[in-house]
C-alpha cells in the first residue's frame, strides 16, 4: 500500500445556502460520490473525511461505495485533513488530498499528479492559467493591475510525501489548502496542469454548471 486519497468534505457549506454541497445530487450520484469513485480507481487507500453532523447519515453508505475509512472532520479544512492523516496507513508514501466539491476532476488529473511526485517531487499542485485581467483592490479603488501570466489558480487533487504533509500540518495552522502548509516549510510545490471543467462547487449556480459541463463530457 503506497497511495492513499483523503477525500475533504467535512464542510457544511455555509456559503451554499442549503443542504451541504457534498450531499447535492448531480446526475443521478451525490457531489462526494464522483470524487469517492474516481480515486479508488487510482490509489491503494481512500479516506473520506464527513461533517460530524451528517456522520452517522452518510458514513456507512460512502463505506458500502468502497471507502476504506470514514472519519469526522474538524472546525477548518485543515483540521479535517489533519483527522483524515491520522488514518492513512503506516506503509503509505504518498497522499493525495482532494475537495469533494470538485466532483469533475479525471483520473487522468490524479494520475498526472502521482506521476510528478513519482518522479521525485514532493508536493505537488494542478493549476490552470488565468484568463482574465486581474486586479488588486484596496479602499474599493483599483490598487494596481496584476501579470495574470505569472499567476494560476490552484485545485485538486493535491499530491504530497506523507511524511512532509505530516510536518506541515503539525507546524502551521489553517490554510485554504494543503500546499500553502507545505510552502511555510520552505518546499517546492511543483505545479501540473489542471483541468478547466474541475470547478468547485461553492454556490447552487456551481451545481448548474458542473451537471452542464458533466452532460458535455459525455
Amino acid at each position: 500500500m503506497n497511495t492513499a486519497a483523503i477525500i475533504v468534505a467535512g464542510g457544511v457549506g455555509e456559503r451554499f445556502g442549503s443542504y451541504p454541497k457534498q450531499f447535492q445530487i448531480l446526475g443521478s450520484k451525490m457531489v462526494i460520490t464522483y470524487s469517492v469513485e474516481v480515486a479508488l480507481t487510482v490509489v491503494d487507500q481512500v479516506i473520506v473525511v464527513l461533517p460530524q453532523e451528517y456522520f452517522e447519515q452518510f458514513s456507512t453508505v460512502l463505506k458500502e461505495l468502497g471507502a476504506h475509512k470514514v472519519v469526522i472532520g474538524g472546525f477548518s479544512r485543515s483540521e479535517s485533513v489533519r483527522n483524515g492523516l491520522k488514518e492513512v496507513d503506516s506503509a503509505v508514501r504518498e497522499v493525495l488530498v482532494h475537495d469533494a466539491a470538485r466532483p469533475l476532476a479525471t483520473k487522468a488529473l490524479y494520475e498526472r499528479v502521482l506521476a510528478k511526485l513519482n518522479n521525485g517531487a514532493k508536493a505537488v499542485v494542478p493549476v490552470i492559467d488565468i484568463n482574465d485581467t486581474v486586479k488588486r483592490i484596496s479602499k474599493g479603488r483599483v490598487d494596481m493591475t496584476l501579470d495574470r501570466s505569472a499567476l494560476g489558480l490552484a485545485q485538486t487533487p493535491q499530491g504530497f510525501d506523507k511524511k512532509l504533509l505530516a510536518s506541515a500540518h503539525e507546524s502551521f495552522g489553517n490554510a485554504t489548502d494543503d500546499s500553502t502548509l507545505v510552502e511555510l516549510l520552505g518546499y517546492t510545490v511543483d505545479v501540473v496542469p489542471g483541468e478547466s471543467e474541475n470547478i468547485k462547487i461553492t454556490k447552487p449556480v456551481d451545481l448548474k454548471v458542473a451537471q452542464t459541463l458533466m452532460d458535455r463530457l459525455k
